[in-house]
Order: C-alpha cells, then sequence, then structure tokens
C-alpha cells in the first residue's frame, strides 16, 4: 500500500515540479472527489483481508476465490456505476463543492474516478496475494510499475498538461492490476474475470456515451441507466445476488411492514 502511494505521489510531484503551483491546485482539486470515495473503500478492505487469511488458514481454497470474485465482481460494479453518474453531473458538482473557477478540471476528477476503479480492482488482487502466501508479490509489483509511471508520467505532462499526469495513473493502475493477476494464475489461484472485464466493457461504453452527447442532457443522463441495465443483462451472478438482496429485504420484518403498507395504501 506505502508503494502504490508513493506510485501516486510521484505523479504529484511531476505536476508539481513541471507545472507549478496553479497546475497542481487544479491536480489537487480533481482528486478530492476520488481521494474521499475512496476513503469509503477503505473499511471493506479491513474486513477482506483478514477473512481471505482465514479461508487459507483454513485451506478453504474455493471460498476464498468465490469471496474474490464476488468482491471484485461488485466493487466494480459500484464504483463504475457512481463513475458514470458522476460524469453526467461533474460540472455542477465541481462547482457546488468547490468554485466556477475550478470547473475546467470536471474532466480530470472523473478521470481520477476510473484510476479509482482500476486501483480497488488491483488492491482486491494484491490483498488477495498477500492473503495466499505471496508476500512479496505487492513490492515486487509496485517496484516494477514505477519504472513505467514516472517516465509515463513525464512523457504525458509534457504533451497532455496535468491530465496528461491523471491519464499515466489510470495506465499504471491498470497495468498493476494486470501483473497481478499473472502474478497469482503463475501461483495457481485462477479467478473469473470475466464479468469484471463485461462491467469495465460496458462502463467504456457508457462515457463513450456521455462524451458523444454531452450537450444533450437528456441523452446523457441516460447513459447511467444503460449502464445499469446492461451489467444485469450480461452478467447473471449480479442478477442473483441482487435477488438474493431483495429477498432478504423483503423477509425483513419491518422492511415487510412498511411493504404491506404501501400496498394497503394503493389499494
Amino acid at each position: 500500500a506505502l508503494l502504490n502511494l508513493g506510485n501516486e505521489r510521484s505523479t504529484s510531484y511531476i505536476v508539481a515540479g513541471l507545472g507549478g503551483p496553479i497546475a497542481i491546485a487544479s491536480y489537487g482539486v480533481a482528486e478530492r472527489l476520488a481521494d474521499g470515495a475512496r476513503r469509503l473503500f477503505d473499511p471493506f478492505m479491513n474486513v477482506y483481508l483478514p477473512t481471505q487469511t482465514s479461508h487459507f488458514a483454513r485451506g478453504e481454497l474455493a471460498a476464498a476465490r468465490e469471496f474474490a470474485n464476488r468482491s471484485l465482481l461488485w466493487t466494480t460494479f459500484i464504483v463504475a456505476g457512481a463513475t458514470v453518474a458522476f460524469a453526467v453531473v461533474r460540472e455542477p458538482v465541481i462547482g457546488l463543492l468547490f468554485t466556477s473557477e475550478y470547473l475546467e478540471v470536471a474532466d480530470a476528477a472523473v478521470m481520477f474516478m476510473c484510476a479509482l476503479i482500476f486501483r480497488c480492482i488491483q488492491t482486491l488482487l494484491g490483498f488477495l496475494g498477500v492473503a495466499a502466501g505471496f508476500n512479496y508479490m505487492p513490492v515486487k509489483v509496485s517496484l516494477l510499475s514505477s519504472t513505467i509511471n514516472i517516465p509515463l508520467a513525464f512523457f504525458l505532462f509534457k504533451a497532455y498538461g496535468y491530465e496528461g499526469a491523471v491519464v499515466s495513473l489510470i495506465i499504471t493502475q491498470a497495468l498493476i492490476g494486470l501483473l497481478y493477476v499473472l502474478g497469482l494464475r503463475a501461483g495457481g489461484q485462477k479467478l473469473d474475470l470475466a464479468p469484471v472485464a463485461i462491467l469495465l466493457t460496458v462502463f467504456a461504453v457508457s462515457i463513450a456515451w456521455i462524451i458523444v452527447f454531452d450537450h444533450v442532457l437528456f441523452a446523457a443522463v441516460l447513459a447511467p441507466l444503460f449502464f445499469i441495465a446492461a451489467s444485469l443483462v450480461f452478467i447473471p451472478a449480479l442478477r442473483d445476488d441482487l435477488g438474493i438482496v431483495l429477498d432478504k429485504a423483503r423477509s425483513h420484518p419491518r422492511l415487510a411492514m412498511v411493504l404491506s403498507s404501501t400496498h394497503r395504501a394503493d389499494d
């Protein structure tokens, strides 16, 4: 985790060193929302690692893989869905939380959220590796990715400014995730990543939809609905899990009372 943080901070140092105070201020504001969303993810990780460690300690390999698959699926779905929704209203949100002077960083803020998706994925994969006994895997992956991130951030910043530096973060986080997948497979830990790949494809189409119809409000608003509908259509595991949650919700005494009173009111 510390090496990954250093990976991200090195990009900030490049922006500050090459772009000066204005560039780093814009970069910092754009990063703020993704950083806040990451903090919401941290409590789950505090549960995820001990749970996976217990699974491996008891030899419950199938349970560990199933928990990893479900965690990857739902984390990607939630963070990607939030990113699509934020992309639709990015300028009003930035104007509300900060000032209208920072509206120009709205696109970069969405890009930081994209980087967060891959960061959450690679964090889950890295913790799975640690729980499985590959203690040095995060160190090796972070060191290797750093050799790519620093020159890439430098090059993209020179070409596209601080937004280019954010793109380097997205590429680096995706690369770290890929390296973890390869490392886990080499260690005999094969995960079902097809649903995550489908989710990322649907996410990319949704973001492209927003870019194309950015100035057509009604069309842009349809993007989050498309993301949810397409994800549920193409990923049966999401539908199954959602059905289980709804069944348990209906069986909850208080919620059942509310639903029954609502039906009586409708009658």
